[in-house]
């Protein structure tokens, strides 16, 4: 299991197409520095029905607008969004 924050430098991963952080037990808020991975197909960042489940809050940031290849998001299990965009 990953722990912890997800640290901004993640977005240095721009030819990144798919992402699968669910079920770990991550916290905190969503880097507003995503944004810049408009290769990302795939974001599972939250699934239901596990045991094991990340605690990410706060909102969406308005560059994550910027994904426009993204085509599945997951923030299920999360505590609750809002959202900037």
């Amino acid at each position: 299991r990953i722990e912890g924050k997800l640290h901004n430098d993640i977005s240095k991963l721009v030819n990144l197409r798919h992402l699968d952080l669910s079920a770990n037990r991550m916290h905190g808020g969503l880097p507003k520095q995503m944004g810049n991975m408009q290769s990302l197909e795939v974001l599972y960042l939250g699934e239901t029905g596990v045991e094991t489940r990340n605690n990410f809050k706060g909102p969406i940031p308005a560059t994550w607008s910027n994904l426009r290849s993204l085509r599945k998001l997951s923030l299920a299990g999360n505590n609750k969004f809002g959202s900037q965009i």
